[in-house]
């Protein structure tokens, strides 16, 4: 059965008979110590550098209008006068005037007031047919119809009156002569000429004047140095003897337990006691994890997954169980060409063997690794 082992057990896996124990070769794993080291990043270099001429920045003055005489001429100076100006003179004219009325308004009585006799009816409708009718007084049938005097008003109309007050006439009317106000310029002072003394004019023109010539120059550029931390391996993987589990000690059981104790530290199996390559690459990954030998399933795997192995009986081992993963891969190597003996037992000529196939396939060379076991096809056996 495959699985992973360090080098030497301090304990038998099942008993002190030489006869049920197996040994096969297990790598030890790698063993690393972090170095830093000084490297260079960019290395010393000599650089040539132009240094150009220094100058500085000047300027001088000079003259570069004589001073002279000239004549300036004095503009002239205005005023505003301001006179008023006929627009239309003063007319008479004739206007006429309209006629002038007044009204006003009258109430004139159309219909006098006078007096009628209106038909009425009595309290709770006595002097009706009706009311005739109800009564149990038949004595009160003959007294006729009820009138009513009543007062009609006058009926008044309001009038309106209108009577001319003066009649139209024709007047002379004197309209007023209409001025417009305007603004002339005049001359206040007439232009003149005036001789006036120019001053002499000066400008600062700049020039460089050179205070160091240009030359060349040699650079040292020194070199960067960077700190970097890397694994340097002291002591390589190798090849050991390690008492593993055969197969035909190895109960379903045992299986059992093994594959629970993987999932109980988080590797994703199925739990059904047959070691196949799931099994077997949840071993190998488990060593890795734990920085153990990897190899054939060792004590020391067992230790790390405090499994404790139990002893097979029949019909749980050989010859009562046919086919085992020892018998599987004897079988498929045999069938390869490699090997021909199929006794169960992983011995000196089964690991022969089986590094052979696995150096010819490309694959890890040392023990029955997952990837073995798929290249082999040695699930359907079990």
């Amino acid at each position: 059965m495959a699985g992973m082992a360090q080098a030497i057990p301090t304990m038998t896996l099942v008993g002190p008979d030489p006869e049920k124990r197996c040994f096969a070769n297990a790598l030890t794993p790698e063993s690393y110590d972090l170095v830093t080291e000084r490297v260079v990043v960019h290395p010393a270099f000599e650089r040539q550098r132009h240094i150009p001429a220094v100058y500085e920045q000047r300027r001088q003055r000079i003259m570069v209008k004589q001073p002279m005489f000239a004549y300036q001429t004095v503009a002239p100076t205005y005023a505003l006068k301001f006179e008023d100006i006929l627009v239309a003179p003063a007319r008479e004219t004739e206007v006429n005037i309209p006629a002038k009325y007044e009204t006003w308004t009258e109430t004139i009585e159309v219909e006098p007031a006078r007096t009628v006799w209106k038909r009425s009816k009595g309290l709770y409708g006595h002097g009706s047919p009706a009311a005739a009718a109800n009564t149990t007084d038949r004595g009160i049938h003959g007294t006729g119809t009820i009138l009513c005097k009543v007062e009609i008003p006058a009926k008044k109309r309001i009038v309106h009156h209108t009577r001319m007050v003066s009649p139209p006439r024709t007047e002379t009317q004197t309209v007023p002569a209409r001025y417009k106000r305007v603004a002339r310029q005049v001359v206040q002072r007439p232009a003149f000429a005036r001789r006036v003394a120019v001053s002499a004019e000066y400008a600062a023109i700049p020039y460089q004047k050179q205070l160091a010539a240009a030359r060349h120059e040699i650079e040292i550029i020194p070199a960067t140095y960077q700190y970097v931390e890397r694994e340097v391996v002291t002591e390589p993987s190798r090849l050991v003897r390690a008492e593993v589990l055969c197969d035909q000690m190895a109960s379903r059981e045992t299986v059992r337990q093994i594959q629970s104790a993987l999932v109980d530290r988080g590797y994703t199996i199925q739990i059904d006691g047959i070691y196949g390559p799931e099994t077997q690459g949840a071993i190998e990954q488990f060593q890795r994890d734990q920085t153990l030998s990897r190899g054939y399933m060792t004590l020391e795997t067992i230790q790390a997954l405090n499994v404790e192995p139990s002893v097979c009986t029949a019909p749980d081992c050989t010859p009562y169980r046919a086919q085992t993963t020892v018998i599987a891969a004897q079988a498929a190597l045999s069938e390869a060409g490699y090997f021909a003996a199929q006794d169960g037992i992983h011995g000196p000529q089964t690991q022969s063997a089986l590094e052979r196939f696995q150096r010819e396939h490309g694959l890890e060379v040392g023990f029955l690794s997952a990837e073995t076991m798929t290249a082999l096809d040695i699930i359907a056996r079990i």
